[in-house]
C-alpha cells in the first residue's frame, strides 16, 4: 500500500494510536499490581478493538487516496482484501 494519507487523518491516527498505547501500558500496570484475569482481559479486548479500528481508518484513507490519483484496479483489490480480511 501506498503512503497517501492526509494531515488531518494523520492526526486522527496518531491520536488513536497514542490512546491505545496508553491502554497496554495501563494493562501492564494491572498485571504489576496482579489484578484479576477478567479485567486484564477486557482491557486487552479494547485495546485489540482499538487498533482493527485504527487498521481499518489506515486502509480506508488510503483507498480514499487511490481514487484521487487514478491507481489501478489492482491496488483497490488489495486494499479492499485487507480491510476485509485483515491481512
Amino acid at each position: 500500500m501506498s503512503n497517501i494519507l492526509k494531515s488531518a487523518a494523520t492526526t486522527q491516527i496518531q491520536n488513536r494510536l497514542s490512546r491505545a498505547s496508553g491502554q497496554i501500558k495501563g494493562v501492564i500496570h494491572m498485571m504489576e499490581a496482579g489484578r484479576d484475569c477478567k479485567e486484564v482481559i477486557t482491557q486487552l479486548v479494547a485495546a485489540k478493538a482499538s487498533f482493527d479500528k485504527t487498521i481499518k481508518l489506515i486502509i480506508a484513507e488510503n483507498i480514499r487516496g487511490y481514487s484521487e490519483v487514478k491507481n489501478t484496479q489492482e491496488q483497490y483489490s488489495q486494499a479492499i482484501k485487507v480491510l476485509l480480511n485483515g491481512q
